[in-house]
Order: structure tokens, then sequence, then C-alpha cells
């Protein structure tokens, strides 16, 4: 009896200890899923963090390229207008001077008028030419009193196969002269009719008095300065010299004319 109750005993004690085996399982579990839901949520806020953490790493970036975009955009705009500048810098250079050259060639065409002695009309003219211009071999010549030929009455640099008399007949600076229209040439152009004399021509300038003309500068090899060639700031003055130079050579003609009067009016 005593052996079957202590099997009996044995067999609760194993039934106790499953028993409480498989409650402290059960909470093992319980927690165990407790955790789990834990875990599940922290997972998704971390999740919902690394989304949100992403999404801001692309609009950073996207920020990045468009701030990048911008830059490069204003350097350009800065280059852009760091040339204009340049640009307007040069531009106002170049007007400053051509208005200085003008005002210049008014203040010396003024003074042409300033005197009616020929030596000092004919000296004003080259200063003109030589430092407005820019040339230091040129003539300056009168029509002859039958219209048929140009006389120089003074030159600068010219050498003996530059001719005293040039006649209207054939020649660039002859059609100028028929036509009473000016005449630039570039220093590399080829132009037409040009005579072996006129090889080192850079302008034919009639002098012109009432639609008339009475003479002409003729320029030949240009300053080293001015390997441009004549630009459209030398035309103007060469048209202001053109006929202002005419107009005082006359009156100075007339003066001296005057002065010396011949045997015949005595």
């Amino acid at each position: 009896m005593s052996s079957a109750g202590e099997r009996s005993s044995y067999v609760d004690r194993v039934r106790e200890d499953m028993h409480q085996l498989v409650q402290e399982l059960r909470e093992e579990v319980t927690k165990a899923r407790a955790h789990l839901v834990v875990l599940e949520s922290e997972n998704g806020t971390l999740q919902d963090k690394l989304r949100i953490a992403k999404q801001r790493e692309s609009e950073a970036r996207d920020d990045l390229a468009r701030e990048q975009e911008r830059h490069q955009l204003l350097e350009r705009r800065l280059l852009d207008i760091e040339k204009e500048s340049l640009e307007y810098s040069e531009r106002f250079s170049l007007i400053e001077r051509q208005n200085q050259d003008l005002a210049n060639l008014y203040v010396a065409c003024y003074g042409l008028h300033g005197t009616l002695i020929r030596a000092e009309v004919i000296q004003t003219i080259q200063e003109i030419v030589i430092n407005l211009i820019g040339c230091e071999e040129f003539g300056i010549f009168e029509l002859s009193s039958n219209r048929t030929e140009l006389v120089r009455i003074a030159e600068m640099g010219l050498g003996p196969d530059h001719p005293e008399k040039i006649a209207l007949e054939k020649g660039l600076i002859a059609k100028t002269v028929r036509q009473g229209a000016s005449l630039l040439l570039d220093s590399s152009e080829e132009a037409v009719d040009r005579l072996p004399e006129e090889k080192d021509l850079s302008a034919s300038i009639p002098l012109l008095l009432d639609g008339m003309v009475e003479g002409a500068v003729i320029l030949y090899r240009l300053l080293p300065q001015k390997n441009e060639g004549l630009v459209p700031v030398d035309r103007e003055i060469l048209e202001l010299l053109a006929s202002q130079a005419a107009s005082a050579l006359h009156a100075s003609r007339l003066a001296s004319s005057a002065r010396c009067p011949s045997k015949d009016s005595a």
C-alpha cells in the first residue's frame, strides 16, 4: 500500500511540476508576445523614422542640386555681366576717345578760320591729319585754274616717286575728284583702277566748297598704330576737314590776292 501511495504522490508532484512548468511557459509566451508587440511597434517607429530620413535626404539632395544649379546660373550670369561691363567700358573708352578727337577737330577746324595767312592754314591742315588721323605721308592739293589737274601745295613724308601734279584722267584719285566723293581704302583692299603711284593710297578726300571740288587731301601710309586702318570716326574727321579746309584755303587765297594785287589791277 505504501508503495502505491508513494507512486501516487510522485505522480501528483510530477503533475504539479508539469502544470507549473506549463504555466510558466504560458507566462513566458505571453511576455514574449508582449515583447514582440513592443518590438514590432518599435520596428514600425524605426521604419517610419527611416522613411522620413530617406525622404529628408532626398529633399536635401534635391535642394543641393537646385542650389548647385542656381550657383552655376549665378556664375554664368556673373561672367555675362563682367563681359558686358568690359564691353561697355571699351565702348565708353572708344566713344570718349572719339568725342575727344571730334572736339579737337572742331577746335582745329575753327582755328582754320582764325587766320587768313595761307601758310598757317596749310600748317593747321597738316596738324589735323597728323594728330587726329594718324598719317605722316600725305599731300594737300588744289585744283588748277583750268580744273584739269591737282597741284600739290604741301606734303609730308612723300618721296620723289609721288608727283606734284595729278591729272584728272584716270586712277582712283582722279575718280574721287571728278565725283566729289571721298574714298577710304583698307590697307589690304585691292581697288579697281589703282595706278602704280597709288599702291600705298589710304584715302582720297576731295575738298568741297559749295558743292564744288577745290582740291584734295591725299593720304598714303598710315602710322603703325593705325594697323586697323581708317575707322568710322576717321571718316567723320575727314569729311569735316574736307569742307572746313576748302573754305579756309579759299579765303586765304582771296586774302593773299588782295594783299598782292596784279599789275593790271594796279
